[in-house]
């Protein structure tokens, strides 16, 4: 992809701790055990044109927070992320998109749209550049790995 990724040891830390944090009660943060209060966004759904496809996602979080991209395995969608993007919302904008075929995308005749890694990958980087997010880090599952 053309846009340059910054994925760092402390991008993993911080996403770690967001588990870690999450796990807690609201009794704990009350008491003062943590020092830390969560407040979780709830998850929106929208549908984008990239390419000429419509490409639905999922979003939550807040927008001036460092961007989180999801991107599923195989044979899954952005539902497999429905649990962590509840978790991590309270610190980080998240968007989840379906690729072609996958959940709630289109889903072209193999005649019209290649399915490959590099086709996802297109789309991918399309989708980005149309919700205009330049700074991101990844979450890959298998088959999201090649399309990263």
């Amino acid at each position: 992809m053309k846009t340059k990724i910054k994925f760092s040891l402390i991008t993993l830390v911080a996403i770690l701790a967001g588990f870690t944090l999450s796990s807690y009660t609201k009794e704990d943060v009350t008491k003062g055990t943590v020092e830390k209060t969560t407040t979780q966004y709830p998850t929106t759904y929208h549908t984008v044109e990239v390419n000429g496809l419509d490409i639905f996602y999922r979003e939550a979080g807040p927008k001036d927070a460092p961007t989180l991209l999801l991107l599923h395995g195989y044979p899954t969608s952005s539902y497999m992320f429905r649990n962590l993007i509840k978790d991590l919302s309270s610190d980080y904008h998240l968007i989840a998109p379906d690729y072609p075929g996958f959940g709630r995308s289109e889903q072209p005749a193999m005649a019209d749209f290649d399915y490959s890694f590099d086709a996802m990958a297109n789309i991918v980087e399309g989708f980005l550049e149309e919700l205009e997010i330049k700074s991101y880090s990844l979450y890959l599952m298998d088959y999201g790995a090649p399309v990263g």
